[in-house]
């Protein structure tokens, strides 16, 4: 099993919209593991992972807040 090697946490902010990208702080060496953690009654989904950056899509336009967590292995 592959090791933790890094933890990020985040938030990616919307303003009257159903998608948002969100640089991470660093680029890894692959797409790493993500949590996306939405506000109550809104359904999220990971549009797009890279190993440099993340898109949220929503069920519906928000302007509020997405916390995101990303967990790196080895």
């Amino acid at each position: 099993m592959a090791g933790l090697t890094s933890i990020e946490a985040g938030t990616i902010s919307f303003s009257n919209t159903d998608t948002a990208t969100v640089s991470f702080s660093i680029t890894y060496a692959s797409a790493p593991y993500v949590i996306i953690m939405p506000p109550n009654n809104v359904n999220a989904y990971i549009e797009n992972l890279t190993a440099s950056q993340l898109t949220v899509g929503l069920s519906e336009k928000i302007t509020g807040d997405v916390n995101f967590q990303v967990l790196a292995t080895s």
